[in-house]
């Protein structure tokens, strides 16, 4: 991607288009969203412990990935609006409903990715 946003260049992939409204709402809502682009931003990914760790060990496919509070809750795809909406119920702690951390959604649960029915 050449700029923060992804969505540069006369033919933008729909998936970032959409996932970049998404941000937008997630952030009219008033949650504080922090985006970084490797190509504009590498000090982000490699000042970033976890981050850098994960790339490291587990490779580039793990991009995109969504933190909350600290924790990779998504890796490797775009989550949906109702994906994000979900992972974001989790407070500072990183518990909500009982459970210790969020369902991690990946490229092969992420909707659009997988055909599957969560949207």
């Amino acid at each position: 991607m050449c700029c923060s946003t992804g969505l540069c260049g006369s033919d933008p992939d729909p998936v970032l288009v959409q996932f970049a409204a998404d941000l937008k709402s997630v952030a009219a809502l008033g949650t504080e969203v922090s985006r970084f682009n490797l190509a504009t931003n590498p000090d982000a990914f490699v000042n970033h412990p976890l981050v850098y760790q994960t790339i490291t060990t587990e490779g580039m496919d793990v991009l995109p990935l969504l933190l909350v509070d600290g924790l990779i809750v998504s890796r490797g795809c775009h989550p949906s609006l109702v994906e994000m909406a979900h992972l974001l119920q989790f407070g500072p702690s990183g518990r909500a409903s009982g459970r210790e951390t969020p369902a991690q959604v990946t490229s092969e649960t992420c909707c659009g990715d997988s055909g599957s029915d969560c949207c």
